[in-house]
């Protein structure tokens, strides 16, 4: 389990998550650029598969919360 501290401001809840992961120089594989077509950018949310280019930061974290992920290429 790997552990992430990401700063996160209001600007990046209209991002996607893949971005946001991106920016912190965190891997994401991704062929299709953010199309949601290659399913390379999956990550684990809550036990839950998401691709992270389809998810906003908005609907996966509240104020307060925290952002756990799982990722099983890293």
């Amino acid at each position: 389990k790997i552990v992430l501290d990401l700063p996160l401001s209001p600007l990046d809840d209209h991002k996607s998550l893949m971005d946001v992961l991106l920016r912190e120089g965190i891997p994401v594989a991704s062929s299709c650029g953010g199309e949601g077509i290659c399913y390379k950018c999956t990550v684990n949310y809550k036990g839950e598969k998401i691709l992270s280019c389809q998810k906003k930061i908005k609907e996966l974290i509240g104020e307060g919360e925290t952002l756990e992920l799982t990722f099983s290429y890293l």
